[in-house]
């Protein structure tokens, strides 16, 4: 999408309020507005408004939470504290309030707080909430930084060399491993990294930990100590240790073998508990299946971005036996205690010795009950130190089990612990009956102890000043209390809610801006969020902010505060309007609420502080809001308009491309972009037909400096046209009017330009890969050949080798007994590129060169101890041209295969490497003769009343397994048909049986397929035969086989048929369903008939009244004559099996409701599509009990649908007088 010039604190789309104009400078270009200029009367954003009268939430508000906000009256001395930034050039962004601690020489640990902001985006994710920690680097270094395993939210974390500059980017990375993230970053000792903590989704005011690791360089993990034991034939024991100087190691690959070499197919690669650690420990249990019996284990490291440490090799060996009270291990991997001992958990440094297992004891217990589960306490004593668990059974007063038995693990382990407190949470609530627990404690030989029975209380309530849990599970504070982390700890503190004095809510219309200022007091110094609700003169509701958090909080006093927030908003509002403001602290208590105009902003004086969104304040006439030091505070300063010197404006007929390049001075050097307005032949305006100011656009590129600006900008026309609403087709363009625009909306004279045709710039020149600002020559094409190599896209000549210093390997001189194979990885000197199924493949480039006629397959396979698993398989025609493609795959498995039909002497190019950046590994790509299935027979048939289409197949087998049926239905003139969703083939799976006695083998097979979701009925009445390829599971197709449809073989009635089965049909008046209520006698073809039998007599409901609501006043006992045998349904059966029929044809189209109410019958109410059949596939709804003893269903119907409808009674005994009414549910 095409970004539309907006006030560039507008950052919900990623873009960044600061813009970097060359390589040496960055300027804060937060708006501001001259408030005497005619121009700033509409700001245009991107996309359509939101709907006025939907509520807006938080998460709907443009950037909730501006920058520091100012208001007539207010000066710098007045602005927040921006002592946290002194000496940190961060403008409007967050700087975390840091507690870090150093944990070694070469480890810390940064503690923070998320803020509110959504200010900035790394080049790899962002753009939600973020907050930035400025950290000195002690040493010269590589530096891991990581929220893995630290942070509750969905983290993004980028750092920078300059805060404000996006330029400045050092690494980035979104989910390292689940949600969080790691990055690695060479720094110098002194100089400052801006590490960014970004909440990626959520995570607003959330605490997080970041963990950071210093190294020498960014090497791979080592493996220091390694121990492997044979457990029994089937398993082997591991033991190692290992060290990682920058702590991202993740994988150990092991790998079985003798005494030279692993063996073939037995490394395997295993996630390991060590990321975050520079020394661990780690154990693996690995099976022993590798023929013959393997003597030596290799075992090697390998760190998160995929480096892979040296391989260690160790003999297997036997676990030792150890004897009663000797020195042994407690993971049984290097020793084995006599049997009737076992070896406990080590503690501390005393080594543990084997030991007769002991039971574990209970010293006291309590069970609490909380909101949602229980608490559970237990202090315990075990002198083999292996508690794992605890058993509960609740139990009622009378003492009788009453409930489910659960164990529970500790929240914290205890194993390793003589003595002990086992804290363990259950989730799971609790019966109202259950009066007390039955507790014991498990060990890990599965010894018990005593069992001992604790009464379940409440958890216990603390009052003001009393030491609290602040997660609630072992105690609570008192009603109007909350656990607060003061001086001393977590305290029990009364809390208040806040109260607003005075509150103004103000609008500035031209903008879209909404600001907010509040007073009032808040004794607890916890205010956090806001709510408004717009409402008109007729008291409705016009849109609503809902929980948005203030940007800027100040006390005075300690208890009298004023609260400011400003942003966008896509409400219809206008002056006059009512805004009911409500105030929330943290803990959710509201404050009262203060009902207020809706207002203009205030005028802000030179040099005084000012709102950037133009809502709470704007500036006046001659100066616009900057914050010109870069540390938060916004003032008004005097401003300019921008001069255009030179203007350019291309466009490309047959790309459609448009490029414009502005040239110009700006004394502020703040331009942000251009007006543009285009016109057709009769001078017509095309972007705003209706009128209004030009279209505001930002440049892709933009270098500003010491009062001069270039910008250029490249789109697709019809891209604009299309995101401004405007439908195809799009008259032509041929003149423009363009301005270019400065931060404070301030525009230039327009210039009025007639639009020409792009420059045509020679081979080896840079050029537009759109052909918008020039063009390549007519026998050349825009090519970024290498998209990692740092080089721009340049034209080159139309050529089917590669360009110029690209030597691919030559994949025929590597022949072999099957085909042709090369070994290679991802690592080093690679090329990248992209194709129609990846975005970006990194790897090597192959020439291949068909020998004779026929299909190719080309697959990679990912080979020994560090394979590659995200593959990717590019092939062109021409090296360096996208648009030769031919063929493109991707597979998160080792193995990525392509097939595709080559000419003898044909030549193409083969890309083969990962497609993920982090995924390098080893592979193999190999080439080989293909020989696709050949279909020999197809016998087609097809029902058109139940869309059913079954397909028998036959012929001959090719290279591969066959996996799918493509099939295209046609018309009488060979049309091909298209589904539902716009497809002309459609791939279904296919099972075949295969005989391989024949030379080829031969395979047959069939399927039956639904078509109703595929297919509308009308579509299918025009089907006259069927298009049938057979598909190979590498993609291999047979020829494609025409065949007209056979016509089904008769069945006789009652006999037994497949309703998925077109190769059959049912007589005239039967279907193929099961007619049995319990589905017990199979599919048969059973009479069909929608209409009721002769012999019944249904009810009109619709009578004489076409309008409704429809009643009927019946009674099942004194119209017992009138009651039927029509069967039984199947929500209930106590159904007597006679009842009153009614019939209901609906008058139009909707959902209606059918309905029995009354006083003493208790009646079942079902409804069928056919009258007399009482099979659960005609059975549309059902319903016994759903008002008391009365019933309800509602169903969908179209208009002149007929249902019957049936009421009966709950057995003999609910007989009585009822009411039915019918009508639609509205």
């Amino acid at each position: 999408m095409l970004a539309a010039c907006q006030a560039p604190e507008d950052t919900q789309s990623g873009t960044n309020i600061v813009i970097a104009l060359d390589s040496s400078v960055a300027l804060d270009l937060a708006p501001s507005v001259d408030a005497n200029h005619e121009n700033t009367a509409h700001l245009d954003s991107q996309g359509e408004p939101q709907d006025a009268g939907a509520p807006l939430d938080s998460n709907s508000v443009d950037d909730a939470s501006s920058p520091d906000l100012g208001t007539e009256g207010i000066d710098s001395s007045t602005q927040p504290d921006a002592s946290q930034n002194d000496g940190h050039q961060c403008g409007p962004y967050d700087l975390s309030r840091l507690d870090e601690q150093q944990l070694t020489a070469t480890s810390w640990r940064l503690r923070g707080v998320v803020g509110v902001d959504r200010f900035a985006n790394g080049s790899c994710a962002g753009s939600g909430a973020e907050t930035v920690i400025p950290w000195t680097p002690p040493m010269d270094g590589v530096y891991t930084f990581s929220t893995v395993s630290r942070a509750e939210f969905d983290t993004t974390l980028y750092a920078r060399s300059t805060c404000l500059d996006p330029n400045s980017e050092l690494d980035c990375n979104d989910d390292s491993i689940g949600l969080q993230s790691t990055i690695i970053v060479q720094a110098n000792a002194g100089a400052t990294i801006y590490l960014f903590v970004d909440a990626w989704a959520g995570g607003e005011n959330q605490p997080f930990e970041v963990a950071v690791f210093k190294a020498d360089r960014n090497g791979p993990p080592s493996v220091n100590h390694l121990v492997a034991n044979r457990i029994d034939d089937d398993e082997i024991a591991v033991a190692y240790s290992g060290q990682d100087e920058n702590a991202d190691a993740r994988f150990a690959v092991v790998a079985l073998g003798d005494e030279q070499e692993p063996f073939d197919d037995s490394s395997e690669t295993l996630i390991q508990e060590i990321f975050g650690m520079q020394l661990f420990d780690g154990t693996l249990r690995i099976p022993n299946q590798v023929d013959p019996i393997s003597t030596h284990l290799w075992l090697s490291l390998r760190d998160w971005s995929g480096q892979n440490g040296e391989s260690v090799r160790v003999q297997i060996g036997e676990r030792s036996v150890r004897q009663l009270g000797g020195e042994c291990d407690s993971n049984n991997i290097e020793t084995v205690c006599v049997d009737g001992t076992f070896c406990p958990p080590r503690t501390g440094d005393v080594q543990s010795v084997c030991s007769q297992p002991t039971n574990p004891e209970i010293r006291s217990a309590n069970i609490w009950r909380r909101e949602i589960g229980a608490t559970i306490q237990v202090t315990g004593f075990d002198e083999t130190r292996d508690v794992t668990s605890v058993q509960l059974t609740p139990r009622d007063i009378t003492g009788a089990v009453d409930g489910l038995s659960q164990t529970l693990r500790p929240l914290e382990p205890v194993r390793g612990a003589t003595e002990f407190e086992f804290i363990a949470l259950s989730e799971t609530l609790i019966s109202p009956t259950s009066h007390s627990v039955e507790i014991a404690l498990i060990d890990g030989q599965g010894l018990m102890s005593e069992s001992v029975n604790v009464l379940i209380t409440d958890l216990p309530v603390n009052q003001q000043g009393d030491p609290c849990d602040p997660f609630e599970r072992m105690d609570r504070c008192a009603d109007g209390h909350a656990c607060l982390d003061i001086e001393a700890g977590h305290r029990c503190q009364e809390i208040t809610a806040p109260v607003i004095d005075r509150a103004t809510v103000s609008f500035n219309p031209a903008l879209g801006t909404i600001g907010v200022r509040t007073t009032g007091r808040e004794l607890d110094q916890d205010l956090a969020t806001f709510s408004v609700v717009f409402r008109d003169g007729s008291n409705s509701i016009i849109g609503e902010i809902n929980g948005a958090p203030f940007r800027r909080i100040e006390y005075i006093n300690g208890v009298e505060f004023e609260a400011t927030w400003s942003g966008r908003s896509g409400f219809e509002l206008a002056f006059g309007i009512q805004a009911i403001v409500t105030l929330r602290d943290r803990f959710g208590l509201a404050s009262n609420t203060a009902n207020v105009p809706l207002t203009a902003p205030l005028v802000a004086d030179a040099n005084r502080g000012c709102d950037p969104f133009w809502a709470l304040n704007q500036c006046a006439p001659g100066t616009g809001c900057f914050d010109r030091i870069g540390r938060g505070q916004f003032l008004c300063v005097a401003v300019q308009e921008p001069n255009i010197d030179s203007a350019s404006i291309w466009y490309n007929l047959e790309t459609d491309g448009m490029g414009i390049r502005l040239q110009g001075s700006d004394d502020d050097s703040d331009v942000i972009g251009f007006e543009l307005e285009l016109f057709d032949g009769r001078g017509q305006p095309l972007l705003t037909p209706n009128g209004g100011i030009p279209f505001r656009l930002q440049f892709d590129s933009l270098t500003q400096f010491a009062g001069t600006f270039t910008g250029l900008l490249s789109f697709r026309y019809s891209a604009l046209m299309a995101q401004l609403g405007h439908p195809e087709p799009h008259p032509l363009p041929v003149r423009a009017s363009i301005s270019a625009l400065d931060a404070a909306l301030l525009s230039s004279n327009p210039m009025d330009l007639i639009l020409e045709s792009p420059p045509i710039v020679e081979n080896g020149v840079r050029c537009d890969p759109i052909g918008a600002t020039n063009r390549c020559g007519p026998n050349s094409a825009c090519i970024d050949f290498d998209l990692d190599d740092g080089n721009l896209p340049q034209c080159l000549g139309r050529q089917s080798t590669c360009p110029d210093g690209i030597l691919p390997v030559d994949l025929n001189e590597a022949l072999g007994l099957e085909g042709w194979s090369v070994d290679a990885n991802t690592r080093g000197d690679t090329i990248t590129t992209e194709g129609s199924c990846v975005s970006q493949l990194t790897g090597q480039v192959y020439r291949f060169v068909a020998p004779v006629d026929g299909s190719y397959r080309f697959w990679t396979e990912g080979l020994g101890e560090d394979p590659l698993r995200t593959a990717g398989l590019l092939v062109r025609s021409a090296c360096a041209f996208p648009d030769q493609e031919v063929a493109c795959e991707t597979s998160p498995s080792p193995i990525t295969t392509v097939v595709i039909p080559l000419d003898a002497e044909q030549i193409v190019y083969v890309f083969a490497g990962k497609t993920f950046q982090w995924a390098d590994g080893d592979f193999r790509l190999q080439a080989a003769p293909h020989i696709a299935p050949v279909l020999g027979r197809t016998e087609a048939w097809l029902e058109q009343t139940s869309s059913q289409l079954s397909l028998d197949v036959a012929g001959l087998l090719g290279s591969a397994r066959i996996t799918s049926i493509d099939y295209t239905l046609l018309d009488a003139d060979g049309a091909i048909l298209a589904t539902l969703t716009g497809m002309e083939r459609v791939s279904e799976d296919l099972d075949v049986s295969v005989d391989d006695v024949p030379n080829p083998p031969q395979f047959s097979g069939g399927v039956n397929l639904s078509l109703a979701a595929k297919y509308d009925r009308q579509t299918l009445g025009q089907v006259e035969f069927i298009r049938v390829w057979i598909v190979d599971e590498f993609g291999g197709r047979s020829d494609a086989q025409d065949t007209f449809f056979s016509p089904p073989s008769p069945l006789a009635p009652d006999q037994m048929c497949d309703p998925n089965n077109a190769r059959t049909r049912c007589p005239v008046e039967h279907m193929c369903y099961d007619p049995s209520l319990d589905q017990a006698q199979g599919n048969q073809c059973s009479r069909f008939l929608e209409t009721c039998p002769a012999e019944w007599s249904p009810i009109n409901l619709i009578a004489d009244n076409p309008v409704g609501p429809w009643v009927y006043n019946g009674d099942l006992a004194r119209d017992a004559r009138m009651l039927e045998a029509h069967g039984r349904p199947t929500c209930s059966a106590s159904a007597t099996g006679r009842n009153h029929l009614f019939e209901f044809t609906a008058p139009r189209a909707g959902r209606y409701q059918f309905a029995t109410t009354g006083d003493l019958a208790d009646t079942i109410l079902w409804v069928r599509s056919a009258c007399s059949l009482a099979a659960p596939i005609f059975e549309l709804a059902c319903n016994d009990d759903s008002i008391g003893a009365f019933s309800s269903v509602s169903i969908d119907m179209i208009q002149n649908q007929t249902v019957y409808v049936f009421v009966d009674s709950y057995d003999v005994e609910g007989r009585g007088p009822y009411r039915l009414t019918a009508g639609l549910d509205e």
